[in-house]
């Protein structure tokens, strides 16, 4: 019913995102400066040349997005969820994810797939969805090889993971005087300064390093906060993967896989904080939390008739 007509519309406009983004990536080239001609480059936003940046104007954030709808999309499948409509759909979410070349997405999107199988690695439909994925990726290959060489996607240790190895040094100096309370939401520029660490624009109000950067801000007591929340809707996921209906299920199983995801790439850019995967992530737990009331509901109705 409602549960179901909610998935339909956010996988729509997921797959919106994610095709408008691929011909973003072919045809449209530093995206971000044809909307916004006048930015200056690398203060408020960086060359992207032919990555996907979709809608959101940054590689990495629509990396995450597109990650969170493959793994939906696969779960859906592995728990028979119109299967025949899984394969091209977790296909174009694949196709767009490479596309971002974000290497933390791609992380990411392997920790919530390992999450994801954890229960039937041998299983013919992982091997169905694997084959499917490398037929559909296989014509592109020519075009990603190249764009990763120039981008610098093979270098581990290229400019971006050098800068987040000098965040993360700032964030473990910085902790050793703020572990209790934390630094406070956007004084991160300012306290920034006081150590050396200077920011500007976007960056001053966002960081990587996930949890670690929710510590600095908050200290033990938020971070405490912060964990005991999360595991409260993780097991709200773990609980939805017992109970009946294929739908409820692979929402459980998809959604548990996404906050894996969501926390590893928060190591890699500021998904734990920036309201566009945020907003995902409350849609999905609240969607999660709906779906479990409107499933208990229909249990005691059918005992008792």
């Amino acid at each position: 019913g409602k549960l179901a007509s909610l998935c339909k519309l956010l996988l729509w406009g997921g797959l919106g995102f994610g095709v408008f983004g691929i011909f973003q990536a072919i045809y449209l080239p530093n995206f971000a400066f044809i909307l916004h001609p006048g930015s200056m480059r690398y203060q408020q936003w960086d060359p992207q040349g032919h990555r996907l940046v979709s809608t959101i104007l940054d590689p990495n954030l629509a990396g995450f997005i597109l990650l969170s709808f493959a793994l939906l999309t696969i779960s859906f499948y592995e728990n028979g969820v119109e299967r025949r409509k899984m394969i091209p759909c977790i296909s174009i979410f694949m196709l767009a994810l490479i596309l971002t070349l974000s290497r933390g997405s791609w992380l990411g999107f392997l920790c919530g797939l390992l999450v994801l199988m954890r229960k039937h690695w041998y299983s013919k439909r992982n091997f169905v969805i694997a084959a499917v994925s490398l037929v559909c990726l296989l014509p592109f290959a020519g075009f990603i090889a190249p764009l990763m060489l120039r981008y610098g996607r093979y270098n581990l240790l290229n400019g971006s993971a050098r800068i987040r190895l000098h965040t993360l040094g700032f964030l473990l100096h910085a902790l050793r005087g703020n572990y209790i309370i934390g630094i406070g939401f956007n004084f991160f520029g300012f306290v920034g300064a006081r150590y050396g660490y200077y920011t500007t624009h976007a960056a001053a109000f966002g960081g990587t390093w996930g949890i670690i950067f929710i510590f600095l801000l908050t200290g033990v007591l938020g971070l405490t906060t912060f964990l005991f929340l999360l595991g409260q809707v993780m097991r709200n996921c773990l609980k939805a993967e017992k109970m009946p209906g294929r739908l409820l299920r692979g929402l459980g199983q998809g959604i548990f896989a996404v906050s894996v995801a969501w926390l590893v790439c928060g190591f890699f850019t500021s998904t734990l904080l920036d309201p566009f995967p945020l907003a995902l992530m409350w849609t999905f737990w609240g969607m999660l939390e709906s779906g479990m009331k409107l499933g208990l509901t229909d249990a005691i109705q059918a005992r008792a008739v």
